[in-house]
């Protein structure tokens, strides 16, 4: 299967446990069942997923395209144009997140995401 390039966890069903997410260089994140290994969630996003990173909504990944807010089902809900090296969830006091990304042009931005 294509290469693997980064992964994270998140609690996708909130059940507690958390979920394996992978991402890879075909563009696909895979959810994994932390008990048993079983696929429980996939999508194909618009190139290679650099980095993955659990918010309070979901997960937000970056890929050589953009930076993409993904639901608990894995779900696109919000999309940044721009390749996507690196990011980071900083938690705040109050009802938001601030997701800090390093693009690929060298640029830094910081997204504020509404619990």
């Amino acid at each position: 299967h294509p290469e693997n390039r980064c992964f994270t966890q998140a609690d996708l069903d909130d059940d507690g446990v958390p979920e394996l997410l992978v991402g890879r260089v075909d563009g696909c994140v895979l959810a994994y069942a932390a008990a048993d290994g079983r696929l429980v969630a996939k999508i194909m996003l618009d190139g290679t997923v650099r980095c993955l990173a659990k918010t309070a909504a979901g997960v937000i990944a970056g890929t050589e395209q953009s930076l993409i807010l993904l639901d608990r089902a894995l779900r696109p809900v919000a999309r940044r144009p721009g390749g996507v090296e690196a990011i980071a969830v900083v938690t705040r006091q109050g009802t938001s997140e601030l997701i800090v990304a390093a693009q690929a042009n060298g640029r830094v931005v910081g997204l504020t995401v509404n619990r």
